[in-house]
Order: structure tokens, then sequence, then C-alpha cells
């Protein structure tokens, strides 16, 4: 078996979260997001990967910003 073999059937999955989306949809990069947040790039990267719980503060924060009355909140509570 050829090295390039060995991952050929293997399928990426991406892990969506709707904070990507959310900021995407504001025309904000991760380093505005980051400014706006008061947090730093590597944060936004892995709240919007999965690999980070935003915390009750930035998900309230972000809830209000990006105008989400409380489905935000509730989507990071039921996870």
């Amino acid at each position: 078996m050829l090295d390039s073999d060995l991952f050929r059937d293997v399928t990426v999955v991406q892990i969506v979260t709707p904070y990507a989306r959310l900021r995407k949809l504001r025309g904000w990069s991760q380093e505005k997001a980051a400014e706006v947040f008061h947090t730093n790039k590597h944060a936004i990267v892995d709240i919007e990967a999965g690999r980070r719980d935003p915390g009750k503060h930035l998900i309230r924060t972000m809830d209000t910003v990006f105008g989400c009355k409380g489905r935000l909140i509730a989507y990071w509570l039921a996870r």
C-alpha cells in the first residue's frame, strides 16, 4: 500500500459551530472578532472549531452583539 492510499477513503469532518457563521455574516475577520470580544485570535479560532468553550461572559456578549436574542445562549447550554 502506498502512503497516498492510506487516507484515500477518509472523509474530513469539520466541526461546525454557529460562531464562525455569525462572524462571517458581519464581515469580520477573526482578528476583528477578537478585538470586539476582548480576547485573542487563537481563542476565536478554537471556539469556532469547537475546541474551546466560550464561557458564560463571552457567550452572553456574543449573543448580544450578534443579535441572537438568547438563541446563541440556548445553543451553548444545549452542548
